[in-house]
């Protein structure tokens, strides 16, 4: 039992205070299988995004920009985005669909220029 109370009070605020991360890929894909890639990060009732662009066939991924969110918010899994694609420039929006899930909208061109 002492044991057990002793790794419950050492884990758990390692637990409460973990940050968790989140990759998604966002769909499409562009015509030369470029992705964008977003990683949200949640911290308590934080929530923030980077965004990376991922060249086709090449092991390595181009921050272009990031996001932030309140009350654990994850626009990627809400779908509250949309993503399109002109050659190898894609064109993201991330935004929040309800006030109760406030962010800070993000609009920009996502690619190897960018």
């Amino acid at each position: 039992v002492l044991c057990t109370l002793t790794a419950l009070a050492i884990l758990a605020p390692a637990a409460l205070f973990s940050v968790i991360d989140e990759p998604y890929f966002a769909e499409p894909a562009g015509p030369y299988g470029d992705r964008v890639l977003v990683i949200e990060h949640h911290f308590l009732l934080g929530s923030s995004g980077d965004i990376y662009y991922v060249p086709a066939g090449l092991p390595f991924a181009l921050k272009q920009g990031s996001f932030s969110c309140d009350n654990a918010y994850s626009p990627m899994r809400a779908g509250s985005y949309s993503l399109s694609w002109s050659d190898r420039t894609a064109a993201l929006s991330v935004w929040s669909d309800t006030a109760a899930d406030p962010m800070v909208p993000w609009n920009g061109k996502v690619g190897p220029g960018w």
